[in-house]
């Protein structure tokens, strides 16, 4: 049987296979070269090394991740500013110790040449400048004293700029302190006006070598024979009458050796006739507030001696002796006006005792009168030093010892509130107790002498 095979172009299949070749070789190729055409880049191309990173580029990339610090607020500003003032009053301090001792080391050295001269003059028997300037330890002793006192003179000045600086430091310090107590429960504080007093206060009182320079050349030297003249003038001595006893008893009950008999007298005197003026205000202050009013009165005197138009060189103001600043954030609209000096004084005074709830007896007071007169702060930051000296924080005799120590660097640079003049508080505290004592025994006395008359 024969089979017939289909007819037709023989030439169909070849052309077949062969663009099926052209194609495939073709797709081949762009697989190759262009892999990423079908998505086959990442699969085919091989992994690169990573890029190196530098270490600013770190640095910047972790900062970049970490939380911006939060920009102080003004009242902290305000109190570093406070506590740089507290470092520059402390450093003054110390030029000042500085000063006093070398004004100390040539005024000794003066006195020493000076008996050296007379020695000289009486050995060889001379009574003239003319005669004594010829003797070569005469004459250099001379130009020495001459040399010494000019320094004396510029160390002299420099002290008074210290002095000056460090009052006035005090007394941005203090006012900016209060009011950073007082700037949560009180309105219409200026931050920025004590933070612009504190930093011209600093700028103009940071001691360098060109403030406290002794400029020699423009110095008014004394003459060699006008020196001579004031050695060998005879010194008259002035022999001192012993004071009087009137009035020991009551010092001696009193009980302080640094109360005298002057300081007794013009405190009656003036009790006398100032007290009368303003005693109903103060009763009603001191009742309204929980006070006796005879510890008021005794404050008052400390502070301003019964005159309501006193002015410290602080600044502080009227009876009570508050500052301007706190005035205002007291409501105080006239400051000088007692009424309203003695309100605005009471009232804060019953603030800060307040602050001391914990603690009982006379030394709750005490300590309020401390923070009155030193501020709040430094008060705290004595207790908190009693407590690291094994002393009862709320005890005022652990305070009496603390308190000075905040006067050195030691201790107030680890405190909170910085360089404080601890001594102060003590004597101002002390002296209101003995005020008050006085009063307290005056009005007795009284009492006694009407029960006796009106029985």
């Amino acid at each position: 049987m024969v089979i017939k095979t289909p007819t037709g172009n023989s030439t169909t299949s070849p052309r077949i296979v062969y663009s099926a070749l052209f194609v495939l070789t073709i797709f081949a190729l762009t697989v190759y070269f262009e892999p990423f055409v079908y998505g086959l880049n990442m699969a085919l191309k091989p992994a690169s090394a990573p890029e190196a990173i530098t270490k600013t580029e770190l640095v910047q990339n972790v900062t970049a991740l970490l939380p911006k610090p939060k920009p102080p607020s003004k009242q902290e500003t305000v109190e570093a500013a406070v506590d740089e003032a507290a470092g520059i009053f402390a450093e003054l301090a110390g030029k000042k110790n500085e000063i006093n001792e070398l004004l100390r080391y040539y005024r000794n050295g003066i006195n020493e040449l000076e008996e050296q001269i007379i020695q000289e003059m009486q050995k060889k028997r001379i009574t003239s400048y003319s005669r004594g300037v010829r003797i070569k330890g005469v004459e250099l002793g001379l130009r020495t004293i001459q040399r010494r006192r000019v320094y004396i003179r510029k160390l002299m000045i420099s002290n008074l700029w210290v002095k000056s600086g460090s009052e006035e430091l005090l007394y941005i310090k203090r006012k900016a302190q209060f009011d950073i107590q007082l700037v949560d429960i009180a309105g219409g504080i200026n931050l920025d006006r004590h933070m612009k007093q504190l930093s011209a206060a600093i700028q103009k009182f940071r001691p360098t070598t060109e403030k406290l320079a002794i400029k020699l050349p423009d110095a008014d030297i004394l003459p060699l024979e006008t020196i001579w003249s004031r050695i060998i003038k005879p010194k008259e001595k002035i022999e001192q009458t012993p004071a009087r006893t009137a009035g020991q008893e009551l010092l001696k009950q009193i009980g302080d050796g640094d109360f005298t008999k002057a300081d007794l007298k013009a405190f009656q005197r003036r009790i006398s006739t100032r007290l009368s003026r303003y005693r109903k205000f103060i009763k009603a202050a001191a009742k309204k507030h929980g006070f006796d009013w005879h510890m008021i009165v005794a404050q008052i005197y400390q502070e301003s001696h019964l005159n309501h138009l006193a002015k410290s060189s602080a600044g502080a103001r009227g009876l009570m002796q508050i500052l301007p600043g706190t005035a205002r954030s007291l409501g105080v609209n006239d400051i000088y006006n007692p009424v309203e000096n003695i309100n605005a004084g009471v009232r804060y005074l019953k603030t800060l005792y307040d602050q001391y709830r914990s603690i009982e007896g006379a030394d709750r007071m005490l300590m309020a009168l401390a923070a009155y007169n030193a501020g709040l702060g430094h008060v705290e930051d004595a207790r908190r030093l009693a407590v690291k000296k094994n002393l009862d924080p709320d005890s005022w005799e652990s305070l009496k010892k603390t308190l000075p120590l905040l006067r050195y660097r030691k201790y107030y640079k680890k405190s909170r509130y910085g360089y404080c003049r601890g001594t102060e508080p003590i004597t101002y505290t002390k002296r209101i107790t003995m005020y008050y004592k006085i009063m307290k025994r005056q009005g007795n006395e009284l009492k006694t002498a009407q029960a006796k008359l009106y029985p």
